[in-house]
């Protein structure tokens, strides 16, 4: 046989060795590049979840601070209204001059001033539609023993027991 033959089906095979063997590393490094792309995705959805996590916790822990809030602002709320329900309370009976059917009882709490008009800015409101009275008409205070009144600025003048009120008087 001819020594170039030999020689030529020797390198066409040391060739085929060689493109095996690169095509062999070709797929191992494509395979190793999917695995990495692979891995790189899972650690990057591994993330997103642990930042989800993450992100409910923080929520769950707002809500929470938010409910404790709540509870406390209610609580001191009701101990308030308990306190401010435990105070002495005193009945006063107004009459409007001038007219017999508008009569009318205040309960005035010791300690509160309590200010009666016709409007909002009156904690006590008469009656709105009654243009003899303002916003603010007078002004009541009950220390426990004395009642006082007082003009709050109004139109039309207050009296008490026929005594004109024009400023802080012990009635």
């Amino acid at each position: 046989p001819d020594r170039r033959s030999g020689g030529s089906l020797a390198g066409i095979a040391t060739g085929a060795v060689v493109l095996a063997a690169a095509a062999v590393l070709a797929v191992r490094k494509k395979k190793q590049k999917e695995a990495e792309r692979l891995r790189l995705e899972e650690e990057k959805r591994q993330e997103e979840e642990r930042q989800q996590e993450e992100g409910r916790l923080r929520q769950a822990e707002l809500e929470q601070q938010e409910r404790r809030r709540r509870e406390k602002e209610e609580a001191l709320k009701r101990q308030q209204e308990a306190a401010y329900n435990a105070l002495p309370r005193l009945s006063v009976r107004m009459t409007a001059v001038g007219v017999r059917d508008k009569t009318c009882v205040i309960k005035l709490v010791e300690g509160i001033e309590m200010t009666v008009g016709r409007n909002s800015k009156a904690k006590i409101i008469l009656d709105s539609q009654d243009t003899r009275l303002s916003g603010v008409h007078f002004i009541m205070f009950w220390d426990g023993h004395s009642v006082y009144v007082w003009d709050g600025g109004s139109k039309n003048g207050t009296a008490v027991n026929g005594v004109v009120v024009d400023h802080l008087g012990r009635v």
